[in-house]
């Protein structure tokens, strides 16, 4: 049922004999031999059945017309249990066919197929025929075949399955036609499947120690490499380029080849590292070159390449440097302008502070922007605008503010403003000995001695002096004018013994 023949019926089948040899003969007679073979396996089915002596002669038939459409694994079927020898005729009819099959491949280029119909052929010629030479032969053509697809490593593969003894010689008749493959491959531009062919190729014949015939190959991939090199030039791919040489190399020495010489290679290779200002590269294939005025020439061209890089950088970062500046300059002027325009807004409400007589709040004002401006890094922008506030408090003869305050100038700015401000400073301490009482007046006093000494003023110092013996003369008068007793002149004598002689 499966194969569409129409099912015998044993009971009656007798009956149908006749039947099924004229029609036998009529599909014979069309050239149906399909159909006339099935028709001929019924009747020998038949013979069979009944013993007839025709059984052999009706099998013999229907395996002629099966063998007729080249269905030998049919025909070899019916005689195996009646001829054995025709049946093994048919088996290795059907191997043929195999062959057949894929020989008509190879010769329409189909080699990829013709290699696969082949690999079948001998492994069911090592199954089912058990003959080695078969086996030998098919395995042999699908090496050719694979070979001819330019697919090397699959024919070794396919060499892999025969036994060793038989795998040399082989391997002796094929170089020619892997070179071959090889040369197709490098006319075709697919230099880099040309390359894994002969590697693979090297890695097979080193393997099984044929190194009069690994030198072809190695020699054939130095060629395949030099291509690559040149191509890999042309299209600027420098790195590339680099490693097909370095295989080149490791071919030169790892099967001691004569080296040839590479100088117009590596003079390219070396100008596009020079361009690339790979100069530690470029350094290493200068000293592979062969011609020592070349190796100079472009030694000399490297020197001149980096002093040029040298000179671009230096003015790259001179300009880098510059507009950096500029930048700087920009952001401290901005910087200053909002700092000044803070210290106009602060100056403005200690005027206002002023206008009023709260001369300590226009103090503190000034004073508090100057802790800001020390806060931010900006100590002589507040140092100056700490003199504002010190102005301010000698103005309003607040010595205890101005004391306190002046501590927080630093030593050279103190001393310049002292000697810049003295003439009005000395101006407001004689306003003060009018003014205030002389104990009030004597701490000013020896205050302001204190520190103008200090600072290392001493000619402002003994003026100060002069001025504070003046007082100290005028209360020692008062004393003994308003004490008329003992204690008054004890007081009056205490206060001039402080009079340095020296003033």
């Amino acid at each position: 049922m499966i194969s569409g023949e129409t099912p015998l019926n044993i009971e009656n089948a007798w009956m149908r004999f006749p039947i099924f040899i004229q029609l036998a003969n009529i599909y014979f007679k069309k050239q149906n031999y399909f159909y006339a073979a099935q028709v001929m396996r019924k009747a020998a089915t038949i013979s069979e059945i009944y013993n007839s002596d025709e059984f052999y002669i009706h099998s013999e038939q229907a395996a002629y017309l099966f063998s007729q459409i080249n269905l030998y694994l049919e025909a070899s079927k019916i005689l195996e249990n009646v001829d054995k020898r025709k049946y093994k005729e048919f088996r290795k009819s059907y191997h043929d066919a195999m062959i057949l099959e894929g020989n008509k491949m190879f010769n329409t280029k189909s080699y990829e197929d013709a290699a696969l119909q082949y690999e079948n052929a001998g492994q069911w010629a090592s199954l089912e025929l058990d003959d080695q030479e078969l086996v030998k032969t098919s395995f042999k053509l699908a090496i050719t075949s694979w070979i001819s697809a330019c697919k090397c490593d699959k024919a070794f593969k396919v060499l892999e399955r025969l036994p060793h003894e038989e795998v040399l010689p082989i391997l002796e008749e094929i170089i020619e036609k892997v070179i071959n493959a090889a040369n197709f491959l490098v006319s075709k531009g697919e230099l880099d499947a040309a390359k894994d062919q002969l590697y693979y190729s090297i890695h097979v014949y080193q393997r099984e120690g044929l190194f009069d015939n690994l030198k072809k190959f190695t020699n054939k991939q130095i060629e395949v490499l030099v291509k690559i090199l040149n191509n890999k030039i042309k299209e600027k791919e420098v790195y590339l380029a680099k490693n097909a040489y370095d295989e080149i190399e490791n071919l030169w020495e790892s099967y001691k080849l004569k080296k040839v010489n590479m100088d117009k290679y590596l003079e390219e290779m070396i100008k596009i590292l020079l361009d690339e200002l790979n100069f530690g590269m470029a350094s290493i294939l200068i000293n592979k070159l062969s011609s020592f005025d070349l190796k100079q020439k472009l030694t000399d061209l490297s020197i001149k390449v980096e002093e040029e890089e040298k000179d671009k950088r230096s003015k790259i970062i001179e300009e880098n440097i510059q507009k950096g500046v500029d930048i700087l300059k920009e952001f401290i002027n901005a910087e200053t302008n909002i700092i000044a325009e803070l210290n106009s807004q602060v100056i403005e409400k200690a005027n206002n502070f002023k206008k009023k007589k709260e001369y300590l709040n226009a103090a503190k004002v000034i004073r508090n922007q100057s802790i800001f401006l020390n806060s931010i890094g900006k100590e002589d922008i507040a140092n100056q605008i700490l003199t504002k506030s010190l102005d301010i408090l000698i103005d309003a003869k607040q010595f205890d503010g101005f004391f306190k305050n002046f501590s927080d100038l630093s030593e050279d700015m103190g001393k310049e403003y002292l000697i810049r401000i003295f003439p009005k400073y000395i101006e407001k301490l004689k306003e003060i000995k009018d003014e205030e009482k002389f104990e009030i007046s004597e701490k000013f006093f020896e205050m302001s001695n204190k520190i103008f000494r200090n600072l290392m003023l001493y000619e402002e110092s003994r003026k100060i002096s002069r001025l504070f013996i003046k007082v100290i003369k005028n209360e020692a008068l008062r004393l003994v004018e308003t004490e008329e007793n003992e204690v008054g002149i004890d007081k009056a004598t205490h206060l001039i013994k402080k009079v340095d002689p020296h003033e």
